[in-house]
């Protein structure tokens, strides 16, 4: 699986040159592409009982494979991750998916079985984690997956963050044969080409998902014109390029299409020509660093459109905590987010079982509680392949169906199928996160048009 250092660099100088356009990669095709439907799939092994031989497992079919040639030697799983504990984005390692993969090496290894049955080795092997510090640097990132997989010699990778450096990492990793799976940023323009990328999975809810949400939810409505702000990167690109397909087929009018730096210095002249555009809906695809400064010009200004929404930074405590001493701020402002705690009993449990484990740690309604199910169905894929080999282990994940904490969950052209979420747009309503997109698992009816600013 592992080529040569030659492919690599290849690889590498694709994406330094490419970047901007995201270009497609190719690899050997590890198997199927997903199902349109749930399709039929094995049961992982059970743990044994104590009167289990540990060689034969139930549920083992007693089938004989080659054995692999570090049969006698091998003593673990080896896991890399490449990822921000240092730079601008290392809130996400600190309490994004870097808790969740932490916390899940640790529990395999804590089962009194010490790690995962893998049936070429006819044992149980325990985990081993080793993290490396990308300084949120696409440079850096990009030399410490080369380390991983030509060095280090990992079995698998964790992934990378941000949409950029996320795409950039599954271009190489995609190249060399790696499975990779998504975690903070939204491969949409992967996700589009999913064909040319057999090895990577999408599971976080993306503009693929959301803006089609924000669509139905402007129609249902009777919001007819949006006003479109976007920051000059990838993640802002990705939201553009999918307002400007969808809404004008749904029959909605985009009056404008903004474009701004990362360090904007004052957003007043755009929340006003907003205001003069009368536009139904006012949307904005950044950062926090752009978010907060926006809400307050409007709140300001007393703008209150239809609807006021963002992509990101809107679906976790923090921006509550931000605004603390102004919470009418936060009143009736909608973002992407897939749960709430009292979507249903799984999540409920899920967020106090989160809280209770990690009591300073921000709550993300958009991405942890599927950072959880990442790793249910990663473990049943690693165990149902019976190997460590990544390409037998991606055609497990194109085409089985995964027995998780909501039911059964599949994939469908690589991204988690649209069963698995419980909505896609969520509404602060008295200072809790509530979902108000059409079907799904509405929790509460939007406002619409959100409440004054107070």
């Amino acid at each position: 699986m592992k080529k040569s250092r030659i492919a690599l660099f290849i690889a590498i100088i694709m994406v330094v040159v490419m970047i901007a356009a995201c270009g497609n990669g190719t690899a050997p095709t590890p198997g199927a592409p997903g199902a349109p439907a749930p399709p039929t799939a094995p049961s992982p092994p059970a743990a044994p009982d104590a009167t289990t031989p540990a060689a034969q497992p139930p549920g083992d079919t007693g089938e004989q494979r080659e054995r692999p040639a570090d049969f006698y030697t091998r003593e673990y799983i080896l896991i890399g991750a490449a990822r921000p504990h240092s730079g601008r984005f290392q809130s996400f390692e600190d309490t994004g998916f870097g808790v969740f993969y932490r916390n899940w090496v640790e529990e395999v290894n804590a089962r009194p079985e010490g790690g995962l049955w893998i049936e070429e080795y006819e044992r149980y092997l325990p985990i081993r984690l080793i993290r490396y510090d990308d300084t949120s640097d696409m440079g850096t990132m990009l030399m410490l997956t080369d380390r991983m997989m030509f060095e280090d010699q990992v079995d698998f990778m964790f992934p990378t963050c941000s949409s950029a450096m996320l795409t950039a990492q599954a271009e190489v990793t995609n190249q060399n044969g790696f499975l990779l799976f998504s975690a903070e940023g939204g491969a949409s323009t992967i996700v589009e080409n999913w064909q040319d990328f057999p090895y990577f999975f999408v599971t976080n809810s993306h503009a693929q998902h959301q803006i089609p949400a924000l669509a139905n939810l402007m129609t249902e409505q009777g919001l007819s014109s949006i006003f479109v702000v976007y920051l000059n990167d990838q993640h802002g690109m990705e939201y553009m390029t999918a307002v400007g397909r969808v809404m004008p087929s749904a029959g909605i009018e985009i009056v404008a299409n903004v474009m701004i730096p990362p360090d904007i210095a004052d957003t007043t002249p755009i929340v006003m020509d907003a205001m003069a555009s009368n536009a139904d809906v006012f949307f904005l695809a950044g950062y926090a660093a752009q978010i907060y400064p926006m809400l307050e010009v409007m709140a300001g200004l007393d703008y209150r459109p239809g609807i006021v929404a963002f992509t990101t930074a809107i679906t976790t405590d923090q921006f509550t905590n931000a605004f603390a001493d102004n919470p009418g701020i936060v009143e009736g402002v909608m973002g992407f987010g897939t749960w709430v705690p009292h979507s249903n009993e799984v999540t409920q449990d899920f967020y106090d079982r989160f809280r209770a484990a990690f009591p300073d740690t921000i709550v993300d309604y958009w991405t942890h509680f599927h950072y959880e199910l990442i790793f249910q169905i990663f473990e049943q894929a690693i165990v149902t392949a019976g190997t460590l080999d990544n390409s037998r282990i991606a055609e497990v994940m194109a085409t089985h169906t995964f027995d998780t904490s909501i039911g059964p969950v599949w994939y469908v052209n690589n991204s988690l199928a649209p069963e698995a979420y419980f909505g896609h747009i969520i509404q602060w309503q008295g200072g809790v996160p509530e979902l108000v997109d059409p079907g799904f698992g509405r929790t509460a009816e939007p406002i619409i048009p959100m409440p004054p600013w107070s």
